[in-house]
């Protein structure tokens, strides 16, 4: 595990675990995210990658943390590719001020060669100064558990979402527990309905992507597996799918 990491995981969440609960409710694969505590290390979730290509039944993908600073081969792409990787998180949480494009010009322009989405995960606030710069430069951006939005009516970053093309913007619908509503007076459910509402209006529902966000770190204990696939099924029907 990386030095000064936000959090340790108190538990185990191993493979085996997330192929019973897909069986269980009735899904075919998973895509798997690089946690924030493992750094650029990728290597836990790209040997899972390649164990579980012939494994299983199941189809998974992966998506990774890179260094700009460190990975300059394009080679090392390639081979993450071949293994189902398909995409690359800005994991920019507590550091959004320190997001330099020029930093990453090299390396994600690599990444757009590959057809790789890049996922954002940062602050709300930091929106406004990240996306665009993201959007302009490449096709495939999707915004981390609902953008974090606190206030559909205040917050800078939703604003930003909904100013820019919404044929390169995808929207994770996940971890609706991860947004501070401590200090409104906002229900919970009622929050992330009227998201999923404004999201499917501007981009489409089809460009709202589900994630469990299993195993709920740091909420292990407030979030499970059942929960959000219940959640997946609101949204769905908020966003008049039926399918």
């Amino acid at each position: 595990m990386v030095e000064n990491r936000r959090y340790t995981p108190k538990r185990d969440a191993l493979p085996e675990h997330l192929c019973q609960l897909l069986v269980k409710h009735g899904l075919s694969g998973a895509v798997l995210i690089q946690p924030s505590f493992l750094g650029s290390d990728n290597s836990y979730l790209l040997d899972t990658l390649s164990k579980y290509q012939t494994a299983t039944s199941l189809t998974f993908k992966g998506v990774v943390v890179l260094d700009p600073d460190t990975l300059t081969d394009t080679e090392t792409l390639q081979q993450m590719s071949e293994l189902g990787v398909i995409g690359v998180r800005l994991n920019l949480i507590k550091q959004d001020n320190n997001f330099n494009y020029s930093r990453w010009n090299t390396l994600l322009s690599a990444v757009e060669d590959r057809e790789w989405h890049i996922e954002l995960h940062c602050d709300p606030a930091s929106l406004e100064s990240i996306l665009p710069v993201l959007v302009r430069n490449h096709k495939k951006v999707v915004i981390d558990h609902l953008g974090l939005v606190e206030d559909t009516r205040t917050c800078v970053g939703l604003k930003t979402i909904l100013n820019l093309p919404a044929e390169r913007l995808w929207v994770k619908n996940s971890a609706p527990y991860r947004i501070d509503l401590s200090q409104l007076t906002l229900n919970r459910a009622n929050h992330f309905q009227e998201l999923i509402r404004i999201y499917s209006d501007y981009l489409g529902e089809d460009r709202l992507v589900w994630g469990s966000d299993w195993p709920f770190t740091q909420f292990e204990n407030s979030a499970s597996y059942e929960d959000m696939v219940k959640h997946r099924k609101q949204a769905l029907q908020k966003a008049g799918s039926t399918h």
